[in-house]
């Protein structure tokens, strides 16, 4: 992620998500960028962020799809570098 100021950058590092400057993806390609993205901090917050958002939505009586097995695959990692699978996997874990 390319915070473009402070309230990105806090986000980010709330969730743990990559950070990366625009000077530092300047000469690197796509592929260069994704190769170097590591999601280990972001994989092992997520589950504890997710319980704490969906503690707060069930706290306050909103209704949500957010079915138990969808919880339960938060247990793991959610997103990985190098692995583009792994995302197509989690995207669709969202929808079913």
């Amino acid at each position: 992620m390319t915070p473009r100021d402070l309230r990105g950058r806090e986000i980010a590092e709330f969730f743990g998500l990559p950070i990366a400057t625009y000077d530092d993806l300047r000469d690197k390609s796509l592929k260069e960028i994704y190769a170097t993205a590591n999601f280990d901090a972001f994989n092992s917050l997520f589950p504890e962020r997710f319980r704490n958002y969906l503690g707060v939505v069930e706290a306050n009586g909103i209704s949500h799809c957010l079915a138990p097995a969808v919880v339960a695959k938060t247990a793991g990692p959610v997103l990985t570098g190098h692995d583009y699978a792994a995302v197509q996997q989690v995207h669709a874990s969202w929808i079913t």
